[in-house]
């Protein structure tokens, strides 16, 4: 083992601080100089975050239904547009249909899917423009509303509903007035000769209440009571036809983003057999594709809710 002695210690730390000046200043002037722009690295097209990001867009929903069905139903749909445009949707939730036409107003979102009472109204105060809605399985632009009853009931029609209780969806909904507005008279009824009333936040509520016996009669939309009558619920009332729940647009909508949204909308073909695999895991209310609106369509239900007081 060699030991250094003290009259070697000299040279060999002049040596070692003179090889470091000499490395400092090699690796400052060479590698340090940010005067000498580093390679630009290609970006990894394959790496979204370090692609090009699309714009993301923002489409609201009414809570007629509880977030977990909802985005069961709608975010295939959102899955749909962002596969066959430029963008990035996304859904945007609100606790209260209100809440959604406020989002529009205020331009929180690109467009929504409204009840038609509710678009009846918001175009009516904020301008709002309908643009689409959706085609039932008889390839009809139209909806309805359904009284129930539990499948063992005595309640055979209206004009049996004196003294009972009513649960009902959104007072917003369409499915919400119709009986107390303007079906019960027709049977010489009130909602005086109600026992009880009570709204509900979700149609699946009234379903509930229905069925655990808490509310003799109910009413929600057609096609939710009839998903529920192998399980214990009966129709006894049909409404008549009302244009389908439109997908509406904001009064002063990005023009390019709505004509994207409404060309892939209605690119949509039932004779495709892609087309229609893709739709079995939409929400059933626009399952069957759409068709253009045009708030003329609505001016039927708007001379209703005008002999009602419920719009100018």
């Amino acid at each position: 083992m060699k030991i250094f002695t003290k009259k070697y210690r000299l040279p060999v730390t002049f040596l070692t601080i003179s090889f470091l000046t000499v490395f400092t200043f090699f690796f400052y002037f060479h590698v340090m100089d940010i005067s000498v722009p580093f390679a630009e690295i290609a970006p990894d097209e394959s790496n979204p975050f370090t692609a090009e990001q699309k714009e993301i867009i923002y489409i609201g929903i009414i809570s007629r239904y509880p977030p977990e069905i909802i985005y069961k139903g709608y975010q295939p749909i959102m899955d749909y547009l962002n596969s066959s445009t430029n963008y990035s949707f996304e859904l945007k939730l609100s606790s209260t249909y209100q809440e959604t036409v406020e989002q529009l107003v205020n331009n929180e979102v690109a467009g929504a899917f409204l009840g038609t009472y509710l678009y009846i109204r918001a175009h009516e105060q904020y301008g709002v423009k309908c643009i689409l809605k959706p085609l039932n399985e008889n390839n009809e632009p139209y909806s309805s509303s359904a009284v129930i009853v539990k499948s063992g009931s005595s309640i055979k029609s209206i004009s049996d509903l004196k003294g009972k209780k009513l649960a009902l969806p959104s007072s917003e909904s369409f499915s919400g007035k119709w009986l107390t507005d303007s079906e019960l008279a027709q049977y010489g009824l009130s909602v005086a000769d109600l026992d009880t009333i009570n709204y509900f936040d979700h149609h699946q509520n009234v379903i509930y209440q229905v069925l655990k016996g808490m509310y003799d009669v109910g009413v929600v939309k057609e096609r939710v009571a009839k998903a529920y009558e192998k399980k214990g619920i009966r129709i006894i009332r049909n409404s008549e036809k009302i244009p389908g729940p439109p997908f509406v647009v904001p009064k002063n909508a990005d023009p390019i983003i709505t004509k994207t949204i409404k060309e892939a909308f209605l690119k949509i073909d039932l004779k495709n057999e892609t087309h229609r695999k893709l739709l079995q895991s939409w929400d059933s209310e626009y399952s069957f594709g759409f068709v253009e609106a045009d708030d003329s369509d609505f001016n039927q239900l708007r001379k209703i809710l005008r002999l009602n007081g419920r719009v100018k």
